[in-house]
């Protein structure tokens, strides 16, 4: 499940601290109810959210972004690290399923399961203490070890092995 209210909590909690900060939060969830959150919290000026976008529009946003956080309680091997990743962009996200097979090095931040761990994973982004590789060494990470080819080749590894 993921939890973009605790996302968005936590971007409140962190414009307290830094005024420049923005967050841009969507997918093809209920954007309505967040819209609400938002709302209640005056929190329009510095929170935006859209809901599903093509895949060139995410590849555009994820681009346009500094960041990209997956706080979610369960996750298999999600697509979308492996995209922003490759897009050059560092990535915060929790330490469930195989989160902790793609983010190794300084490809991103992995975090427990709790606000408090995502907020200091946030501020460290924001005071640029954490630096990731270039944006070019992210993209080739994923190149080499989740492209087509390179799980092809896996698959190859194990199929010459078993026979």
């Amino acid at each position: 499940m993921k939890k973009p209210d605790a996302i968005i909590e936590t971007a409140i909690w962190l414009r307290k601290e830094f005024k420049n900060f923005e967050l841009h939060i969507g997918g093809d969830g209920d954007v309505e109810r967040l819209n609400q959150i938002i709302e209640r919290n005056h929190a329009k000026g510095f929170i935006k959210t859209f809901g599903e976008l093509s895949y060139n529009e995410v590849a555009q946003e994820m681009r346009k972004s500094n960041c990209f956080i997956l706080f979610s309680d369960y996750e298999n091997l999600p697509c979308v690290l492996l995209e922003s990743i490759s897009s050059g962009v560092q990535v915060i996200a929790t330490r469930v399923g195989g989160v902790p097979e793609i983010i190794k090095g300084n490809y991103g931040i992995v975090i427990d399961r709790n606000e408090e761990e995502l907020y200091k994973a946030m501020k460290k982004m924001l005071v640029g203490s954490y630096k990731s590789d270039s944006p070019k060494e992210l993209h080739e990470y994923i190149v080499d070890n989740f492209s087509m080819l390179k799980i092809a080749e896996k698959f190859s590894e194990v199929y010459k092995k078993v026979v």
